[in-house]
């Protein structure tokens, strides 16, 4: 799973509810999982959709 957040509590927060079922990667930005997304393949993105740069109302 791939978590995209820029808030580093949420990260924290997330890693330790799902990582007893997942394993679970995180980056901050939008721009760094499309990066992380060219040299693997989550079964699962979990998308913060407001953050600075490539937010839904950007």
């Amino acid at each position: 799973m791939l978590v995209v957040e820029d808030q580093p509590l949420n990260v924290l927060l997330l890693k330790r509810i799902l990582s007893n079922h997942f394993k679970v990667e995180s980056v901050e930005s939008g721009e760094a999982a499309i990066k992380w997304c060219e040299n693997h393949t989550p079964d699962l993105i979990l998308l913060d959709i407001v953050m600075d740069g490539m937010g839904w109302a950007e």
